[in-house]
């Protein structure tokens, strides 16, 4: 088995996913991508780059799933034919227990399998799987091993079957691809007159023609009466549509309207209310008025319009009149003070 491998190149191990394979990628093409190295000198730079190559290389046939089998495939095989090169005691009596028949079909039931896995290759990847095959016949000639050398030069002329039966599959499918898909109407030979049946024949291809034409005529005049009908009834949708729209408008700005109405009416209510209480306010904190009767003592008083004070409603201390039962009670009081001061100068003197 060679030293060098895709897989050491990445620094993976043949078993690694897909995602670890693209991680490893990404993380060597941050070291030896050539836009990372430009600051090196110029030996290192294309070392680096020589490096990059490989990598690249590796991982263009690892992320692609049937490259990636043709490839394991090619490993394997390559185990194998290092192990049958240098034979131990023990596989050589193992081998010499087998019979023909076991061989054979051991070697039927491994290119069956092969069959089925190379079904699933594109013809890319047939072409690299054969290219590995030949690449691998070269080396094996080199270490001269003439049964690998065979081995080899038979997958190669199965591989080899095996591409040209796909390009020839290939070719067909393009070719059926690109013939019409009705057949061509021969052309007559020059001077020898038609037969009847051509004559039918482009007759009634003719009449078929004007059938196919007159109901694709009468189909796109269906259609337009339908596009014409369904814009008729779209303008009459998007006019119901805006007078409902007009009618919620107008709604809106009546409601708007009253509201406003309200809050008028509402604060000149408000208004009026406070003004009512401001007056009776006002009316509370002034001073009460005492009103004058026309005396009926004396008829002489009656001529002369004088209005005197109820004698009841004098003061009997000072003669005066009080607005309020407060002042009465003080003015009593005031003048009990002054007989007490009185009597008391009076025992004195």
């Amino acid at each position: 088995m060679n030293a060098y491998t895709h897989y050491k190149a990445l620094g993976l191990d043949p078993s690694a996913p897909a995602s670890v394979i693209k991680a490893a990628y990404k993380a060597l093409a941050l070291v030896y991508h050539p836009d990372k190295t430009l600051h090196l000198e110029p030996n290192q730079r294309a070392a680096y780059a020589s490096t990059f190559r490989s990598i690249q290389t590796a991982y263009d046939v690892l992320s692609n799933p049937a490259l990636k089998d043709a490839y394991d495939r090619k490993l394997n095989r390559e185990t194998q034919l290092s192990r049958s090169s240098t034979p131990s005691s023990t596989s050589t009596s193992t081998c010499t227990t087998r019979t023909p028949a076991i061989l054979l079909a051991h070697f039927q039931a491994e290119k069956a399998k092969r069959d089925e896995q190379d079904a699933t290759l594109d013809l890319p990847g047939l072409r690299l799987t054969l290219s590995i095959w030949r690449d691998l016949a070269q080396e094996r000639a080199k270490l001269g091993d003439p049964h690998g050398v065979h081995h080899c030069t038979h997958m190669i002329r199965e591989y080899e079957e095996k591409l040209a039966l796909r390009e020839k599959e290939h070719e067909d499918w393009l070719a059926k691809m690109a013939s019409p898909k009705t057949a061509v109407p021969r052309k007559t030979a020059a001077g020898k007159p038609a037969t009847t049946s051509t004559l039918n024949s482009i007759k009634e291809a003719k009449r078929a023609n004007e059938r196919t034409n007159a109901k694709k005529a009468a189909a796109a005049e269906k259609r337009a009466q339908e596009q014409a009908r369904h814009a008729e009834l779209r303008a009459k949708e998007k006019a119901r549509k805006e007078e409902v729209k007009k009618a919620e408008a107008e709604k809106k700005a009546a409601d708007v309207r009253r509201e406003k109405e309200k809050v008028r009416k509402l604060a000149a209510e408000k208004e009026e209310a406070e003004k009512a209480r401001i007056a009776k306010a006002r009316a509370k904190a002034a001073p009460k008025v005492v009103k004058t009767e026309k005396t009926k003592e004396a008829p002489r008083m009656e001529e002369e319009k004088t209005t005197v004070v109820k004698r009841d409603s004098l003061c009997g201390w000072c003669g005066d009149v009080h607005a309020s039962v407060g002042e009465w009670k003080r003015c009593g009081l005031r003048a009990k003070e002054e007989e007490e001061m009185d009597e008391l100068s009076f025992f004195k003197t």
